[in-house]
């Protein structure tokens, strides 16, 4: 968040690697970010989870059935905006 109020948004796309996650999770660092928030989908979240964990004061793992029927939320890119 700006001074002014405004967002930023930016994308990025990641592979799920080890040098992908390590990646992403610089690309979040770098940016400041305190809280990073995921879904939990099968088992496709354990990689991810499990190299963010420790690196930010705060990481949820979220039920995606929980989630998924906030208004407005149509593709996995607005999901990650939202």
């Amino acid at each position: 968040r700006e001074r002014d109020g405004t967002v930023t948004f930016t994308k990025e796309t990641f592979s799920t690697t080890r040098k992908g996650l390590e990646s992403l999770a610089q690309f979040l660092i770098d940016a400041g970010v305190s809280t990073v928030v995921m879904e939990a989908t099968g088992v496709y979240w354990k990689p991810v989870y499990y190299t963010l964990e420790g690196l930010f004061p705060q990481l949820w793992l979220c039920n995606a059935q929980h989630v998924k029927n906030v208004p407005g939320r149509k593709t996995d890119l607005s999901d990650a905006e939202w």
